[in-house]
């Protein structure tokens, strides 16, 4: 079932991901790169403000398989009624707030920075919903379905890039907007959980207490995975061009992230019944191996293939060759992220938080010494930067969740010595 599920939602990923992939280079081609820079570093902004959630989606992720695993149906099903509720709430509040910022835009008669307002809001009010069902697909096991839905979002998004080279920088945040709504109500429709939103203070807490360290965790990642881009910030026109590589890097770890989505949820179920931590570390050592053989596949495939495509399919943004080639080989670090599963499961993020600064002290040191000792243009430090960071990251991780559960097993057993020898 476990290799089923993968298969599945790497099957679906890899489709939604190529025409993605697909869409995003033709808007790259249609747009010019200063552009396309300046809307990657606004579109940061999402990945900032997620922290407004509290963790409350996490730990839904986390519960929700937790208590199918001990068989209470109905923990489960409140849990999932007062995490759509804080949905709610934080989508009217986006909503609301968004429009106040365009409307003071608007106002001062600055229009570009009101519509660009509005279209970032409309993906940040539908960040939430898709968080919140992404979860109830996957711990429903429905990767299968989550995948054709995705698909057929990103079908319409190749359709609308129509939009992008007729009306330039304004339909690409027509696209964005809209595509954003799409993907909320494709998702909705059919949704595996139909529990109605309802509040309750207690379990809230609870699930912001469980939940918002799995966010850090998460945010962690998220904002290690900008470092490259962030470094760039201080040049517009490197980062459009650097966008080719962000593209590679996104789409080589698509293997990690599908292994990742399939054995969490099956992680925190295996838990509940047993309460065993080495049997996760064995189940996360076979999917890391899985993983790291097609991702350095596919890295070796796109190394030959870059430089042709872009030469071909998009002149402008040659420069970015071999910052995109080497972006490419990030999956294959990322191949060993699987092992973090294991710090949410257990409840041990500062673990994860220990190994993730071990990453940005390795991308420091190592984009220090590219760009004083090195002829390299600074893309091609970020990339490269960046593949030893995730790298040391993921390693770390691996080391440190062996031996918590070994401790965590040592631990349980001999309580459970103890416990027999007082009966």
């Amino acid at each position: 079932m476990q290799v089923r599920s993968i298969v599945s939602y790497f099957s679906g990923s890899l489709g939604t991901t190529g025409i993605s992939m697909v869409a995003s280079l033709l808007v790259a081609r249609w747009t010019a790169p200063a552009q396309m820079g300046m809307w990657n570093l606004a579109l940061l902004i999402v990945t900032y403000t997620s922290v407004l959630q509290l963790g409350v989606f996490n730990g839904l992720n986390r519960q929700l398989p937790y208590f199918a695993g001990r068989r209470d149906t109905e923990k489960a099903r409140r849990r999932a009624e007062v995490a759509l509720a804080w949905c709610a709430l934080l989508t009217v509040a986006s909503v609301a707030i968004v429009a106040l910022v365009a409307l003071v835009f608007w106002w001062r008669s600055q229009l570009d920075a009101a519509v660009t307002t509005l279209a970032i809001g409309a993906v940040l009010a539908s960040s939430w919903s898709l968080q919140y069902l992404t979860v109830c697909y996957g711990v429903s096991s429905q990767f299968g379905e989550l995948a054709r839905k995705s698909t057929l979002v990103a079908l319409a998004g190749l359709l609308m890039v129509l939009l992008v080279r007729s009306f330039g920088y304004g339909g690409l945040l027509v696209r964005a907007a809209v595509l954003a709504v799409l993907g909320s109500l494709a998702l909705y429709i059919g949704r595996p959980v139909r529990a109605p939103a309802r509040w309750d203070q207690p379990i809230f807490v609870e699930l912001m207490r469980v939940g918002f360290p799995i966010w850090m965790l998460g945010q962690l990642s998220a904002l290690f995975m900008t470092l490259d881009r962030l470094a760039l910030a201080d040049s517009p026109q490197a980062l459009g061009y650097y966008t080719v590589a962000a593209q590679f890097a996104s789409l080589s770890y698509m293997v990690p992230t599908a292994v990742n989505a399939v054995l969490y949820p099956q992680m925190a179920r295996e838990y509940g019944e047993s309460h065993l931590a080495m049997n996760l570390w064995r189940k996360a050592a076979k999917a890391a191996l899985w993983a790291g053989a097609a991702s350095l596949c596919a890295a070796a495939l796109a190394w030959l293939v870059i430089p042709y495509f872009l030469d071909y399919f998009l002149p402008a943004y040659v420069p970015g060759t071999t910052a995109a080639q080497w972006a490419a080989l990030t999956g294959v670090a990322m191949s060993l992220s699987v092992f973090g599963n294991i710090f949410n499961v257990l409840g041990r993020q500062q673990l994860y938080a220990l190994a993730a600064a071990v990453g940005v002290a390795t991308f420091c040191g190592v984009w220090f010494m590219l760009t004083h000792m090195s002829s390299q243009t600074r893309m091609v430090c970020a990339a490269q930067s960046m593949l030893l960071a995730s790298l040391a990251t993921s390693a770390t991780s691996a080391v440190l969740s062996r031996v918590t559960c070994r401790h965590h097993d040592r631990k349980a057993q001999v309580s459970t010595s103890a416990l027999g020898a007082s009966s």
